[in-house]
């Protein structure tokens, strides 16, 4: 696919809420589709118009930058919440499709809005062993965006 960083493995999660593509539409399509496999969850993201590569990379040196300051990024920082094992990432500046379910007439049907400059949160394990690495990814959510509106796709 589109994995090249030495940690590819650790984000086989953010796949479903990636799409290499520019267009909101898309994403809001790929977004529907992958619903359609799900038990009908009530909200979801995809992240687009971003390279997945650097957007990988800005993930894993946020977590770098816990420990080594000249690898931070002013779009990304990671927490360390040695509590539960899990580090915290959040990411800014980011495009995103947002989808969420709602009744409508009786029927289950999906509102998706468009974000731009948007902050996400990625949730991941510390690595066992080596509490400075990051692990797998575990959790991705949005959390504070500017709307530019809904996504016109066709009736669902």
């Amino acid at each position: 696919m589109h994995r090249d960083n030495g940690m590819s493995a650790s984000f086989n999660y953010l796949e479903k809420h990636y799409c290499a593509t520019d267009s909101a539409q898309i994403a809001a399509q790929l977004l529907l589709e992958r619903y359609s496999l799900n038990p009908r969850p009530r909200s979801s993201a995809v992240v687009y118009a971003t390279d997945w590569n650097a957007w990988t990379a800005s993930i894993a040196n946020a977590v770098r930058a816990y420990s080594d300051p000249s690898v931070a990024s002013p779009n990304a920082v990671a927490k360390l919440n040695d509590r539960v094992g899990h580090w915290n990432i959040f990411l800014s500046g980011l495009r995103y499709v947002h989808a969420t379910r709602l009744m409508e007439s009786g029927r289950s049907v999906y509102r998706i809005d468009d974000y731009h400059n948007g902050t996400v949160e990625v949730v991941a394990r510390v690595l066992p062993g080596t509490p400075l690495q990051m692990g797998d990814v575990l959790w991705f959510q949005t959390v504070l965006s500017p709307l530019q509106g809904p996504v016109d796709l066709p009736p669902q």
